[in-house]
């Protein structure tokens, strides 16, 4: 009952201002317009560097004629389809251009890069803090070398070393063409962006869909704030995992089963960070004998296992031991977050420690709960199977990172094509797009009280609370009436 009480506020506001929206175009276009400008003004004159006019301008310039595609889209929606790949690309080299990003992760993906360079070892010599800044303009979270110095030690590296050879051309090619390494390593991450948006396109066309629902999907995913922030500014490297997930996704709409070839791309996903190992559960449920399931699983798990292994620099212990830790930033989302703010103010360290224990055997029962979930709901579609399985994961994961949610953003575009799940997608996009700019403002200009207090705590507990909703009225409504569209 509470479910749908829910849902049906959600449902007719969201009606409501749509339609509102689509009634009065030219003064929200007005409106929209007045309220971006004025926002970039506000933002820029409150950053660390003081007002800055073109930056504020190009920003709002962008918005705006994002503004003017969605409002004007019908009049013809093909020519509306090419701006929204043209824009949000633009935009995104632009963002790349522009500003450095995440300095710390910036400052990690360079050391990367040069510890390939020199033949070093990277699962010693990876440094996520420089002891001397890159940029001259960048405050770390640490004010001393001391600090510095300290934290890289206990520092462990957690990735394949895709992640570091993909540094290192990075790294040679900012050396050759003289552009900023901070803008070139977020080329990678915004041209498989937009390469996303093709396949999108493509698996829009394998549905059947006409040129409204095929722009509603484009403009869903290329304009969303979650793809153009992080693509364009943060400075990760995400999307050259999650183009393997969709390719993996858009083989099987087409070829109707998972063989060796569809295995493989799986596992290509896989290697950049394991954040697509959530799939793993329902993926594994779909094989129908116990023999078939060791298969797969030793099929997608080898390009993994196959690139560590042939990394030469470090012993095979060293590079398990660090790449099966990988559990994302804890203390930042979800109840981690709670039970850290909770220790924390109540000054019960011993509880704190308790929990870091917990929190392993938790991802354990994580994963053999959605196994076993799977297993049971054998007719749960791809899509349905790869968004569920999201869910799971944002709900009880205790590690974190904002471009995680990248994983479940295409999925949940193509949800967003059938109305009862579009509404989920409206809140989630503004949630976490307000999120991570709050985040990404807080950050860069050192306001370090409202990246975490308004970021994390606020908003991010908000959407942790909005993502467990999502999860329980997907698991009730999304299993119980098939989609019809969709292949199983």
């Amino acid at each position: 009952m509470i479910l749908e009480k829910i849902y049906g506020f959600m449902e007719k506001y969201s009606d409501k201002t749509t339609s509102l929206l689509i009634n009065n175009k030219k003064s929200t276009f007005i409106l929209a317009s007045i309220l971006t400008v004025a926002v970039a003004v506000i933002l820029s004159y409150f950053s660390r560097d003081g007002f800055r006019l073109f930056p504020a301008i190009m920003i709002s310039l962008f918005l705006i004629l994002i503004y003017s595609n969605i409002l004007n889209a019908s009049k013809n929606y093909k020519k509306a389809i090419t701006f929204v790949f043209i824009l949000s690309f633009l935009f995104q080299i632009y963002l790349a251009a522009q500003f450095i990003g995440v300095e710390h992760d910036i400052n990690n993906r360079r050391s990367e890069g040069e510890t390939i360079d020199k033949a070093g070892n990277i699962y010693r010599e990876v440094n996520p803090y420089y002891t001397t800044l890159i940029y001259g303009k960048i405050t770390p979270y640490f004010k001393s070398e001391e600090e510095i110095q300290e934290y890289n030690k206990r520092a462990d590296y957690y990735y394949p070393p895709t992640r570091a050879w993909t540094a290192f051309l990075v790294l040679k090619l900012s050396e050759l063409t003289s552009i900023k390494f901070s803008t070139m390593i977020k080329m990678p991450m915004i041209l498989t962006t937009f390469l996303i948006g093709i396949l999108l396109y493509k698996i829009m066309i394998f549905y059947k869909k006409g040129p409204k629902e095929i722009y509603k999907t484009m403009a869903f995913y290329l304009f969303n704030p979650l793809t153009i922030m992080v693509s364009g500014y943060h400075g990760q490297d995400d999307n050259l995992g999650i183009i393997f997930l969709v390719l993996f996704f858009y083989y099987l709409l087409k070829s109707q089963k998972i063989n060796f070839f569809s295995a493989l791309l799986l596992g290509l996903s896989l290697v950049v960070k394991p954040v697509a190992a959530p799939v793993l559960p329902y993926f594994v449920s779909k094989q129908k004998k116990l023999l078939k399931m060791a298969m797969f699983g030793i099929i997608v798990i080898f390009p993994y296992l196959f690139l560590i292994a042939t990394y030469p620099y470090s012993p095979l212990f060293e590079k398990l031991k660090g790449t099966l830790l990988y559990g994302g930033v804890k203390y930042l989302w979800g109840y981690s977050r709670v039970e850290n703010y909770f220790t924390t103010s109540f000054n019960l360290p011993g509880l704190h420690t308790s929990f870091s224990y917990v929190y392993p055997a938790i991802t354990i029962l994580l994963f053999g709960g959605m196994f076993l979930y799977f297993l049971k709901n054998k007719r749960i579609n791809y899509l349905d199977g790869i968004i569920i399985s999201n869910l799971f994961f944002f709900v009880f994961t205790s590690g974190f990172g904002l471009q995680y949610f990248m994983w479940m953003l295409p999925f949940a575009v193509l949800k967003a094509n059938e109305r009862k799940f579009r509404y989920f997608y409206y809140v989630f996009s503004i949630l976490s797009g307000l999120m991570a700019l709050v985040f990404y403002y807080g950050n860069a200009n050192t306001y370090y009280f409202i990246r975490d207090a308004i970021g994390y705590s606020i908003i991010g507990i908000t959407l942790w609370i909005f993502i467990i909703f999502w999860w329980v009225w997907y698991l009730k409504i999304g299993v119980n009436e098939k989609p019809k569209q969709l292949p199983t």
